[in-house]
């Protein structure tokens, strides 16, 4: 908010939260740190911004003095200490959500939205925004449940700013005069420096699915030649089972144990199985149970049977879990087939 002759210069930023929150950490993880409306002046902005070397646009909205002072006194009022705070969500409730929203309080049905048709869904819309980070991209992806598969219309859409960027400029506010753009005009205020970064072979390569096709091959091989000396390294199916374990556990820690509403009903789970936990401790006992052997042949059945049913699942798993979820059917398959040669009778 800024006026002609420099007496107000604001800037709200809905994406604020306190690092001095009592178990910040915690409450991050568990999706109860409270985000907040923080208020600064437009040149703490600018130097902030620059500074991470940023573009910022902004847009000129198209509305009255009366409006915009609603708008400033409304913002003003959500910015006190007794307003401010909010539960963030990621899909349905963050800083972009917030400008859509308090937009829609302040001028109701007068305010039109672009309603338009996307072929995505919440998940595949964030895609572009992670490339070249395809490590977070898949830690995402597995963290990320059912919620983020759902269709996406124009008001979801604007959980991202560039999407609130080109549907403000297609909206229009139905006045007395007829309908006028919700937006007048769109400045580039802050310009970044182009850097064109040269991307190195490891960052280029060393990438989910890559290392884990790699990982498959050599496994395989591995297994292949054990199978064929009739060995087996119980040390490498306990890690990978307990890895796996672990993965599960934490997909159903997220959902369960968390508030992120993209977190809810992770289908992740059902290729990483929390009961790998406890029966990785049972392959690397001296004396195996006779049930372990029934216990590889049922996971093999049943990732067998994932697998022809991954196509329909309702969820897009990472397609980088493949290779991973090939080494584990691998490895319990020939675990099953050379069973009797280990196992106390």
């Amino acid at each position: 908010f800024q006026d002609l002759d420099g007496r107000i210069d604001y800037v709200f930023n809905y994406g604020s939260f306190n690092f001095s929150t009592p178990n910040f950490y915690l409450k991050f993880l568990r999706g109860e740190l409270n985000y907040m409306l923080a208020v600064e002046s437009f040149e703490s902005f600018d130097k902030e911004y620059s500074s991470d070397n940023r573009d910022v646009y902004a847009q000129v909205l198209n509305l009255n003095y009366e409006q915009k002072q609603s708008l400033l006194k409304y913002l003003l009022w959500k910015s006190k200490d007794e307003n401010k705070y909010y539960l963030y969500d990621f899909f349905f409730d963050n800083c972009a959500t917030r400008v859509r929203d308090v937009l829609k309080h302040e001028l109701g049905d007068s305010l039109v939205f672009q309603e338009r048709d996307y072929d995505e869904t919440l998940r595949q819309m964030l895609s572009p925004y992670l490339g070249g980070r395809d490590w977070l991209h898949f830690g995402i992806n597995i963290v990320i449940g059912l919620p983020s598969d759902q269709d996406v219309d124009s008001h979801l859409a604007m959980y991202l700013p560039d999407n609130i960027d080109t549907i403000f400029s297609n909206s229009h506010i139905i006045s007395d005069y007829g309908k006028i753009p919700l937006v007048k005009e769109r400045r580039h205020i802050i310009k970044s420096i182009d850097k064109h970064e040269k991307i190195s072979f490891f960052k280029k390569y060393f990438i989910p699915k890559y290392v884990f096709w790699l990982l498959f091959i050599i496994t395989f091989a591995f297994t292949i030649y054990e199978f064929i000396k009739k060995k087996k390294n119980y040390i490498l199916d306990f890690t990978i089972t307990f890895i796996f374990g672990l993965i599960g556990l934490f997909v159903v820690l997220t959902w369960f144990g968390t508030i992120h509403g993209a977190a809810d009903k992770n289908l992740n789970v059902l290729w990483a199985l929390p009961t790998h936990l406890i029966f990785a401790f049972y392959i690397i006992k001296k004396n195996k149970p006779k049930f372990l052997k029934k216990y590889f042949l049922i996971i093999t059945i049943y990732n067998i049977v994932f697998l022809i049913s991954w196509a329909f699942l309702p969820q897009e798993i990472d397609i980088a879990v493949l290779p991973l979820f090939l080494i584990l059917t691998s490895r319990y398959l020939f675990a099953f087939l050379g069973y009797q040669n280990t196992v106390k009778q």
